[in-house]
């Protein structure tokens, strides 16, 4: 998952489907779609990090797999209601 290249288009090269069947296949089976798998993967690697690391902020955001800076505090806040900051900080203080 670290690997900000690893797409839809990459795993279905490395398994020999089309990307679109890939898309399709995956869905059917997990319910969701492939990126928000692997974005709900990458959340957990991220909040893993900001536990029991004293990484940055951002060098948690390249270990995880995001492409962007602003999109990886975006989306942790919509999924966690808070931002990698505070949610390290709710944890030290044992609140999350």
């Amino acid at each position: 998952l670290s690997d900000r290249s690893l797409g839809t288009e990459k795993i279905a090269s490395e398994v020999g489907l089309s990307s679109g069947y890939l898309r399709e296949l995956f869905r059917n089976m997990e319910g969701i779609s492939l990126m928000e798998y692997m974005g709900r993967k990458r959340l957990e690697v991220a909040k893993n990090l900001l536990q029991t690391s004293e990484l940055s902020v951002r060098e948690v955001c390249d270990r995880a797999g995001f492409l962007n800076y602003s999109y990886f505090i975006t989306y942790f806040k919509k999924n966690t209601g808070y931002t990698p900051k505070e949610y390290r900080d709710h944890h030290r203080r044992g609140s999350v």
